[in-house]
């Protein structure tokens, strides 16, 4: 929800990759490193991006916390008119 009245997360209105999407992105990125690292095959940033239908730049975002990087400080709950 907000950050100082930001949206943020999957809540944002341009958000084209949920809160969970962009955990599971994470923890393939780890997962690769350390396959690579120990000199296994390991899935390759364009691999990933495809499995997620995103650009490479835009997984280069995420891996550098480039994108959803704010943290909500308060939560407001919005009230719809019936």
């Amino acid at each position: 929800f907000p950050s100082h009245d930001r949206w943020v997360g999957e809540s944002h209105q341009r958000a084209k990759l949920t809160d969970h999407e962009i955990e599971l992105i994470h923890q393939l990125l780890d997962d690769a490193e350390a396959d690579k690292a120990a000199g296994r095959k390991y899935l390759r940033d364009y691999e990933i991006a495809e499995k997620f239908e995103i650009s490479k730049s835009h997984l280069h975002n995420i891996r550098h916390d480039k994108e959803r990087s704010q943290v909500p400080v308060k939560f407001k709950v919005l009230h719809q008119k019936s």
